[in-house]
């Protein structure tokens, strides 16, 4: 359990407890028992990264291919 500054409350559930892991809904189980899930930390809060940091964090090293950002339209021609 965690209080924030504002006094709010809230849990912090492992990954693996929910819901969407056990029941495997966006495929998260399968890539994990494959060995091919790569977890990562990112500084600060929940969700607050900048937008260089998701591309040299995560579009970059994991989602570059054929059709990178800023080639979609060389890609399409």
């Amino acid at each position: 359990m965690h209080a924030n500054i504002s006094g709010v409350v809230s849990f912090q559930v492992d990954m693996k407890d929910t819901d969407l892991y056990k029941e495997d809904w966006i495929g998260l189980r399968a890539l994990d028992e494959s060995g091919r899930l790569v977890l990562g930390s990112v500084p600060g809060q929940h969700m607050h990264f900048t937008l260089q940091w998701l591309l040299d964090n995560v579009v970059h090293p994991y989602l570059r291919g054929p059709a990178a950002i800023g080639d979609v339209a060389t890609a399409r021609a």
